[in-house]
C-alpha cells in the first residue's frame, strides 16, 4: 500500500527547495508559470541583468517572493 501523504510531502519539500512552491507558513503565494521562466531565463544567461531588472520592476510580488527567498538564505 503506497503511503500518498509521505510522496505529496516529498514532493512538496523538492518543490519548495527550487523555488517552486514558497516555504510552509511563509504566507508566499507560489510563483506562476511566467514567473518561473523569467527566472530560469536569468539564471541561464537568456536574459540580460537589465531585462530580468524591468520583470523585476513590472511585478512586485516577484521582487518581493526573491527579496524574501533570499533573505532567507544568507
Amino acid at each position: 500500500m503506497r503511503n500518498d501523504n509521505h510522496e505529496t510531502g516529498v514532493m512538496s519539500s523538492i518543490l519548495t527547495e527550487l523555488g517552486v512552491l514558497p516555504p510552509e507558513g511563509s504566507g508566499q503565494e507560489p510563483m506562476t508559470v511566467e514567473q518561473q521562466e523569467i527566472i530560469a531565463a536569468y539564471r541561464t544567461g537568456r536574459m540580460t541583468e537589465e531585462q530580468f531588472q524591468e520583470h523585476l520592476s513590472d511585478d512586485p510580488e516577484l521582487a518581493n517572493y526573491l527579496t524574501q527567498t533570499n533573505s532567507a538564505h544568507p
